[in-house]
């Protein structure tokens, strides 16, 4: 089967970092637990655009240096490396792709086939559907933190993992029948079996 993984909160901790850097930027003292919305100008105020901005300060002040990954992501992804294609489909600006591939190879050796970014909150470009660009790589499931995005794809019959147990994926309707959650990379295979 190909799996595609989302990048941001389920490979790379993309929001505490956000909220780290912002602290140091400006008077805030914001947490992970703060971010209800992936819209950021509904946290922390401000219009969309600013909100955009922001976020491009943030990866080219350093966003995405080192290696951090979401704990047991590396070590699960490995695991399933051995029955599967794994690739990865983000909805992060085509800007950052240098940056995004670059990390993608040095956190995650060997792991992934391919890498696609769908252009999503950019400066410029257009922006791409992200079930449609799993589909074109012959995804049947990906693994993404967004309801809107697990959703959307199984609407088009992809099967979907619902990753993380964070503030902003709480959800108080019911999931599609093949969306299902994994609060965190252990719970992945079992959640991954149960389809």
């Amino acid at each position: 089967m190909v799996i595609a993984v989302d990048v941001d909160d389920v490979l790379y901790p993309f929001v505490p970092l956000l909220a780290e850097w912002h602290n140091k930027m400006f008077p805030t003292d914001f947490k992970t637990s703060d971010f209800f919305s992936y819209s950021f100008n509904k946290v922390w105020g401000g219009t969309r655009e600013q909100a955009i901005h922001k976020v491009h300060d943030f990866h080219l002040d350093g966003g995405l240096s080192g290696c951090d990954r979401i704990m047991d992501s590396f070590e699960v992804l490995g695991a399933l490396k051995k029955e599967h294609r794994l690739v990865s489909v983000t909805s992060r600006p085509k800007e950052f792709e240098k940056a995004t591939l670059e990390y993608i190879e040095s956190c995650y050796p060997g792991i992934f086939d391919m890498v696609m970014l769908c252009n999503h909150y950019s400066k410029s470009g257009e922006e791409h559907n992200k079930a449609d660009k799993c589909l074109e790589l012959g995804a049947e499931l990906i693994i993404d933190d967004s309801v809107k995005y697990t959703i959307e794809a199984s609407q088009k019959d992809l099967k979907a993992i619902l990753f993380g147990s964070y503030p902003w994926n709480k959800t108080i309707q019911p999931l599609p029948e093949n969306v299902r959650r994994a609060d965190n990379w252990k719970q992945v295979p079992d959640v991954l079996a149960s389809f």
